[in-house]
């Protein structure tokens, strides 16, 4: 497990049939994997990475446990926070995130079944650690709770 921190430059919401990701992306080269095709074979390979893929719902969780005014705008909205507001609240802010290396096969839990799941590759897990906020998004987020 390491820690990194890194400066956000862009956030990109991607809604899906199989859930909601966050894509978030900063300047600083950290350990990942990227996505290589050769010979048409699709294959995961190590690499220095600028983003970071993060389950909508951890992500805010995560984000809502470490700032209170983040926690209170969420409670506030009657929907779950869209590529406006996650772009609004995490404009040019400072995360610290932890990074987890995984192996293929790793058991990580259990379905409703009681069947183990397992990573099917080897791949990061992301959990942010702690955030700084930008003076701008302090300010909008201020005006946004304001009764």
């Amino acid at each position: 497990m390491a820690q990194v921190i890194v400066n956000l430059t862009r956030v990109q919401v991607f809604e899906s049939e199989n859930g909601c990701n966050v894509n978030l992306v900063f300047n600083e080269s950290i350990k990942g994997f990227e996505r290589s095709i050769e010979n048409g074979v699709v294959d995961y390979v190590e690499a220095d990475v600028h983003s970071v893929s993060i389950g909508r719902s951890a992500l805010t969780a995560q984000l809502c446990e470490l700032n209170d005014n983040i926690a209170l705008y969420r409670s506030c909205l009657t929907h779950s926070f869209g590529q406006r507001e996650l772009a609004i609240i995490l404009h040019k802010a400072v995360l610290t995130l932890e990074r987890t290396l995984h192996q293929a096969g790793e058991v990580y839990g259990q379905d409703e079944n009681g069947t183990d799941l397992a990573y099917q590759r080897d791949c990061y897990t992301t959990t942010v650690v702690g955030v700084k906020l930008s003076d701008k998004s302090l300010e909008l987020l201020d005006n946004a709770i304001v009764l």
